[in-house]
């Protein structure tokens, strides 16, 4: 980014150009007026909080009470681009301020010093320090305000950096930046916030003393957390643009923006256009806008066609890299390297011009830009990812998916065909990372997730890169999946022998029983009825069960059984555990982890025939199934017994798996 002169450009600066960093090409430049020029925003000793005096922008805290009688210094470096009209802290009543107005130092509702002298604008630390029946305002040491009479009886409970309008005020916001704020009550540091411990753009952080800080935004030029420099356009009159040295007729562009604010001053805000004569046209494109002046989705733009992607142009989603692609009958879309849309039109781009913040007469858009890529040619996927990996690094825009286990579970899902957003995924890898972490991992056989809404992707292992079948008749829903009627002949056979890899005295099954009727209690929906399970008896079977006389789960484990939960429901993640001796039964729902264990010698004869099924217990090698359910099932899970803490882990990791790449909750 350049200022005026080609120098470059600071904190606040205005931008006359953004350099071209590829040798020979044009920069792209903005020098007709001031007025369509973006201002830079470059984080200043490691991060700061920028503040327009726009209501509505602050940075809210639970400040440390300060009694009448404690002394206090409160302490903040700040940028002031006013310094006779803003406010410093604010509490939920005029009584808890620190303002500036008027030439007066404002310190409660009605109470205030004349000003010794004037603040001066610019970088400084400001100071407010009460001792005794003193309090004093400092500038960078300079005492600009002494009061001695009437300060040792307020009290103060402050509750924002700047003024999110509390109360009625004339008196503005800060204007300017935060970069640090502290307080120290009766000589003990109580609260200390610096903006350079956050991310880049974070709606809220812990600072170092554990108050949770959080910015509230406002307007298409919001407060804003700045830890990587980005030139800020306004969405109302700035753009930049240039004439290419050559014609573009094809086009892979890599953009990383975020958008601000909710409410538009046009209906297409535009990162980049392409053009000859003007964006619209059937040789031009606008890599990348917005679709409404309050809608939320994504799009790019290519003479009558458009690639749209729901809710990805939204300040909430923070900084983001949009990939398009344009090449002749071969277009695409991708958002954070996920959420791929593609077109096949014939469509042949000629473009000479390009703007970037607005299209070729209007479209403006509120965007913080920080990296630009355009390509004269489509990338391999090879390429691709090198682009998207360097553009990433600088504080985690997408998150990239690096588990092993994980990784291969989704490739075999989007190969079945599913769609795994960026939350999925994610999802997936914390379940592999956590259970690694609390070294369970390798004690899962199987675990499936019948959550995808077809068969093929609800019989996956996530843990073994095998697959189970579904036998039978069956509804694939999402989130579970369900037998359209309880029968032998209706089942999901994993394929898996107990014995195959474990014992019979260590050894665990584990499923989610799912009621959507409240009251959520009746997930195994009769009773004498199988939601896991193997043997073709009771004595002699694995299995989770209802009991024969009520909807009470049951472990069953070889003649040493467990059914006294402390309460009453098969709702929720259910694991059936026999380890050390103990035969476990352990059920966790949306707010509670309830266990209980039987203490016994096993008596029953496990027969190995019998592989272990869903839905039933298998009752035969061909995995035939007894007390057969057409209950919902969210989960199944086979593995080594575990103990109470690994226990513990396994039902809440699943939980946390289930709730998020399903949408639904227990």
């Amino acid at each position: 980014m350049l200022a005026a002169g080609d120098t470059a450009a600071e904190n606040f600066d205005l931008i006359a150009a953004l350099e071209n960093r590829v040798s020979g090409g044009v920069d792209a430049t903005q020098t007709s007026s001031t007025t369509y020029q973006p201002r830079a925003h470059v984080p200043v000793g490691g991060g700061h909080l920028y503040l327009p005096s726009v209501s509505g922008n602050s940075a809210s805290v639970t400040f440390p009470s300060i009694a009448a009688d404690e002394d206090f210094v409160f302490e903040a470096e700040v940028f002031l681009v006013s310094a006779t009209n803003f406010y410093l802290v604010t509490g939920a009543t005029a009584d808890h301020r620190f303002a500036i107005f008027d030439g007066k130092f404002y310190f409660a509702s009605s109470e205030f010093q004349t000003l010794d002298s004037s603040l001066a604008t610019g970088a400084s630390t400001l100071t407010v320090e009460r001792s005794g029946s003193t309090l004093t305002l400092k500038q960078d040491g300079v005492t600009k305000a002494t009061k001695s009479s009437g300060v040792s009886d307020n009290a103060y409970n402050f509750t924002h950096l700047s003024f999110n309008q509390q109360f009625t005020s004339s008196i503005l916001g800060l204007n300017g930046y935060i970069k640090t704020a502290t307080l120290s009550v009766a000589g003990t540091e109580e609260l200390n916030i610096d903006f350079s411990n956050a991310t880049h753009g974070a709606s809220s952080f812990v600072c170092s003393t554990g108050q949770t800080v959080s910015i509230n935004k406002a307007g298409l030029d919001p407060a804003t957390i700045i830890r990587r420099s980005v030139a800020r356009f306004d969405g109302v009159a700035n753009y930049m643009f240039n004439t290419f040295s050559e014609d573009v007729t094809t086009a892979h562009g890599f953009i990383k923006f975020a958008v601000n604010g909710d409410t538009f001053n046009n209906t297409a805000p535009t990162t980049l256009s392409l053009f000859r004569t003007d964006h619209w046209l059937t040789n031009a494109a606008i890599l990348y806008s917005g679709n409404g002046t309050t809608g939320t989705n994504g799009r790019t733009y290519i003479a009558a066609t458009v690639m749209s992607q729901s809710g990805k142009w939204d300040d909430a989603n923070g900084t983001i890299v949009a990939e398009i692609g344009i090449s002749d009958g071969n277009h695409f879309s991708k958002i954070n390297n996920a959420s791929i849309q593609t077109d096949s039109s014939a469509y042949s781009l000629n473009a000479s011009k390009f703007r970037i913040g607005a299209g070729s007469v209007s479209g403006q858009a509120p965007i913080d830009i920080e990296q630009i890529y355009l390509f004269d040619r489509v990338l391999s996927s090879e390429e691709a990812a090198k682009v998207q990996d360097y553009m990433n690094p600088s504080d985690s825009i997408y998150r990239r998916i690096t588990d092993s286990d994980a990784l291969a579970y989704i490739a075999a899902l989007e190969g079945d065909g599913v769609s795994v957003s960026d939350t999925q995924k994610e999802a997936i890898e914390d379940f592999c990372v956590t259970a690694k972490s609390g070294g369970w991992y390798s004690s899962l056989k199987r675990l499936y997730l019948p959550i995808w809404g077809a068969a093929a992707p609800n019989a996956r292992c996530l843990v073994s890169s095998t697959s189970g079948t579904f036998e039978g008749s069956f509804t694939h829903a999402t989130g579970y999946a369900h037998p359209t009627a309880a029968s032998s002949a209706n089942r999901f056979n994993t394929g898996y022998k107990l014995l195959d890899d474990l014992t019979t005295e260590d050894a665990c099954l584990m499923a989610i029983a799912y009621d959507d009727v409240p009251p959520p209690d009746r997930a195994i929906n009769a009773s004498n009825k199988t939601i896991i399970g193997s043997g073709s008896i009771t004595a002699n079977g694995v299995r989770i069960n209802t009991t024969s006389s009520s909807l009470v789960p049951q472990a069953v484990w070889l003649g040493v059984n467990e059914s006294t939960l402390p309460s009453y429901g098969s709702h929720g993640v259910l694991l059936s555990n026999r380890k050390g001796g103990d035969t476990t039964l352990s059920r966790r729902t949306a707010s509670a982890y309830d266990e209980d264990s039987t203490t016994g010698t096993l008596t029953g004869t496990y027969n190995n025939n019998f592989p272990i099924t869903g839905y039933g217990s298998s009752s035969g090698s061909t995995g035939a199934v007894g007390q057969a359910t057409d209950s919902k099932a969210g989960a199944f899970g086979i593995g080594e017994g575990l103990d109470a803490t690994d226990r513990a882990a396994y039902t809440l990791a699943v939980k946390n798996l289930w709730e998020t790449c399903s949408g639904l909750t227990l």
